[in-house]
């Protein structure tokens, strides 16, 4: 009988050494577990930042279609201006020539009633 004995206690110690053991794995798999939700938890964190991020990026490069786009309208307003200049210029100076060649036909219709005259006398 001392042998069933003997096998008993193995039997209990090998079972309690089991539980030991699942005890152990089972602290480690909770530390894991805690580990893996800390790190779960930063990547979370980290995501909303690059949503953050990539938010302020869109909301940056639309201020910046519209700033391209005003400057654009200045560009075409400034060079509208300019033409208008560059008209008011040349109406200017058509009104000069205009003047000079009325002048000039008065020079031309004077001198030659002149040489009508000349010419009767």
């Amino acid at each position: 009988m001392p042998i069933m004995n003997e096998k008993s206690v193995d039997e209990k110690r090998d079972k309690k050494n089991d539980l030991s053991q699942l005890a152990e794995e089972k602290n480690e798999m909770e530390f894991d577990k805690k580990n893996i939700e800390i790190e779960l938890q930063k990547t979370i964190e980290e995501a909303r930042l690059l949503e953050e991020v990539c938010d302020a990026r869109k909301s940056h490069e639309e201020a910046f279609s519209q700033a391209e786009n005003k400057t654009s309208v200045l560009d075409v307003q400034d060079s509208k201006a300019a033409s208008e200049m560059e008209v008011e210029k040349m109406r200017e100076e058509i009104a000069i020539q205009t003047s000079k060649l009325a002048e000039a036909y008065n020079t031309i219709t004077t001198l030659e009633n002149a040489l009508s005259l000349a010419e009767k006398t």
